[in-house]
C-alpha cells in the first residue's frame, strides 16, 4: 500500500509540473500584453520552480532533513507575496512598480536568506505569523480594490462582459483552498497528501486561469481626469447644445448644478434612449450618451448616481432588457441569441443576468409566461 501511495504521489507531482510548464507556455504570448498577464506568466514561472524544487524530496535525506524542510518552505511563502502583487494588479491596473514590488518581496526574501545563513526555528515561525497577517490584510484590501473598480467601470462602461474584475473573489476563494491544502500537508506530511495537495492545486490554478485569461485591462477616463495635472478638477467642456446652462454654478466639490438642468438633462435623456435607442450599440460608453445628450461625462456620471440613484451600466442595460422583453411579445419564434444582438447586448450572459435583474424573472419563463397570456 505505501508503494502505491509513493508512486501515486510521484506521479501527481510530475503532472503538476507538466501542467505548470505546459500553463508558461500558454501564457508566454500574453506577457505583452500588459503588466496582468505578465504577472500571471511569472506566477506560472514560478509554479515551476516550487514544483521542481520539491522533486529533491525524492531523496530520503532531503525528506528526513528538518533544515531543507524549513528552507523548502520558507521558498513555498514567496508564492503569497507574488499572488498579491497579482491581485492588486489586477484591481487596481498600474499600481504594481519595481519599488513597490520590492517591498512586497523584502520581508519573506529576508526571512528566507537570514534562515539559510541562521537556521532558527523562530525565523520559520514569525514568518508564518506574518504571512498570515499580511495575507488577511491583502485580502481585505484587494476586495475593497474590487469593489470600488467595478463600480468606476460600471459608471462608465454598458458591457462588462470581460472587463468587470468581480472574478478576483471567485480567484481568491479558489487560492485559498489551494493554501489550505498546503498548509495541511506542511503540518501532516504523507504520499497521500502530497498527491491530494498537487491534484487540488492543478484544479485550483486551472480555474484561476481561466478567469484571468478572459480578463482584459481598460482604462477608465474618470479615473484618468482624477490623476490630471489640475489635482482632479477639469474643466467641464459641454458640447454646443449645452444641458449645462449659463447660470449653473460650481460648489466647492468640483460638481456643478442648477436649477432647470436636471429636467432638461432627463428630457434629453429620454430622448436618446426612447426614440433614438443609442442603447442599441453594444459597445456603448459614458462618454457617447454624455456627446449624444450635449453634455459632458462628469456631469452625466453625478446625474445618474446622484439623481436617478443608478449606475450607467444598470441604467443602460435596463433599456435593453425591456427593448428585449418586447421583441420576445412581438417576436416569440427569435432564439434568445438573436434577441441579445437586436437588444444591444454584446454577450448571451449579460442578456441573462440584466434580463433577470429588471423583469425580476429569467427569459425563459417570461417567453413562457408571454406564451400563456
Amino acid at each position: 500500500m505505501d508503494d502505491l501511495l509513493k508512486n501515486l504521489s510521484h506521479l501527481m507531482r510530475g503532472a503538476a509540473l507538466m501542467f505548470y510548464i505546459l500553463m508558461c507556455a500558454r501564457t508566454f504570448s500574453y506577457r505583452k500584453e500588459n503588466n496582468f498577464k505578465k504577472i500571471l506568466f511569472w506566477s506560472m514561472v514560478f509554479m515551476c520552480v516550487l514544483v521542481a524544487k520539491d522533486m529533491l524530496f525524492l531523496s530520503d535525506y532531503m525528506w528526513s532533513s528538518s533544515y531543507f524542510c524549513n528552507v523548502s518552505m520558507l521558498a513555498d511563502l514567496l508564492y503569497v507575496p507574488l499572488m498579491a502583487l497579482f491581485f492588486f494588479e489586477a484591481v487596481s491596473p498600474g499600481w504594481i512598480n519595481t519599488l513597490r514590488t520590492a517591498g512586497v518581496f523584502l520581508p519573506v526574501v529576508t526571512a528566507f536568506l537570514l534562515y539559510i545563513v541562521y537556521p532558527d526555528d523562530r525565523i520559520v515561525r514569525i514568518t508564518m505569523l506574518y504571512i498570515i497577517l499580511f495575507g488577511v490584510t491583502v485580502i481585505a484590501v484587494i476586495l475593497m480594490a474590487m469593489s470600488r473598480r467595478d463600480n468606476r467601470i460600471k459608471n462608465y462602461f454598458s458591457d462588462i462582459s470581460d472587463i468587470s474584475v468581480t472574478w478576483v473573489w471567485k480567484a481568491l476563494c479558489t487560492l485559498l483552498v489551494s493554501l489550505v491544502a498546503w498548509t495541511v500537508l506542511m503540518w501532516k506530511s504523507s504520499y497521500l497528501g502530497d498527491a491530494v495537495y498537487f491534484l487540488v492545486s492543478i484544479c485550483c490554478w486551472s480555474y484561476i486561469y481561466f478567469l484571468a485569461i478572459k480578463h482584459k485591462v481598460v482604462e477608465i477616463p474618470v479615473m484618468a481626469e482624477a490623476a490630471g495635472k489640475d489635482g482632479g478638477r477639469q474643466a467641464l467642456s459641454c458640447s454646443e447644445e449645452k444641458i449645462c446652462p449659463d447660470n449653473m454654478t460650481e460648489r466647492q466639490d468640483g460638481n456643478t448644478e442648477s436649477p432647470d438642468s436636471c429636467s432638461r438633462l432627463q428630457e434629453r435623456l429620454s430622448e436618446c434612449m426612447e426614440k433614438e435607442e443609442i442603447f442599441l450599440n453594444p459597445r456603448l460608453t459614458l462618454s457617447d450618451l454624455a456627446a449624444a445628450v450635449g453634455t459632458n461625462r462628469t456631469y452625466l456620471s453625478d446625474f445618474l448616481n446622484g439623481t436617478l440613484h443608478t449606475t450607467f451600466y444598470e441604467y443602460v442595460n435596463g433599456y435593453r432588457a425591456r427593448k428585449a422583453a418586447a421583441l420576445i411579445r412581438s417576436h416569440p419564434d427569435k432564439t434568445f441569441t438573436e434577441i441579445a444582438e437586436l437588444s444591444g447586448y454584446n454577450s448571451i450572459s449579460t442578456f441573462y443576468r440584466s434580463f433577470a435583474r429588471t423583469a425580476g424573472i429569467s427569459p425563459a419563463r417570461f417567453k413562457d409566461r408571454e406564451k400563456l397570456s
